[in-house]
């Protein structure tokens, strides 16, 4: 069903997005940009029952970076920062119709080092998952880990979007 477990006081299964990242830095990046950051803390949202990990981390460039280690020092930088980003993600979904989400962890922010553990785990299975070690529901082609099961050149790759139907979004 999903192809990452974390073991943990939480009993949601993943969503096939396991990690989504809020960078707090003072600029905003652009679509596609990357950026090296600080992880800071991690925030277990439960969306639909499945746990969608939202990852606090700061560009390294920017200049709160220094002075933020680990996820209290957001709420002594930032007050109110923390609990603003928790209750957005819990109502987000409410105004189109949606339910409010819940979190693991009674909605506390884990610390850095829970964080990081919670990257290293997924990593290993996305490893996992684009070596062939499970089967996903997820299309998992790619065109940037060769020596993968399922890895396309850029000509295969583009043959496979030349032949896609165009993208239509749906009316109301």
């Amino acid at each position: 069903k999903q192809w990452y477990q974390r073991r943990v006081a939480i009993t949601a299964g993943g969503d096939n997005d396991p990690v989504d990242a809020i960078e707090i830095g003072s600029s905003i990046a652009g679509t596609g940009d990357v950026k090296r950051v600080k992880v800071l803390g991690v925030l277990a949202l439960v969306d639909g029952g499945e746990t969608d990990w939202k990852v606090m981390c700061i560009d390294v460039q920017d200049p709160l970076a220094e002075r933020l280690k680990d996820i209290d020092c957001v709420e002594n930088e930032l007050p109110g920062l923390l609990a603003a980003t928790r209750d957005w993600f819990r109502i987000y979904k409410a105004g189109s119709g949606g339910d409010m989400n819940q979190f693991g962890f009674g909605g506390q922010w884990q610390n850095k080092t829970f964080a990081e553990a919670v990257l290293r785990e997924t990593h290993e299975y996305w490893k996992q998952l684009v070596q062939g070690g499970t089967a996903p529901k997820i299309r998992i082609e790619n065109t940037t880990n060769n020596g993968t099961e399922r890895f396309l050149t850029s000509d295969e790759a583009h043959a496979i979007l030349a032949n896609q139907a165009d993208y239509e979004e749906e009316g109301p």
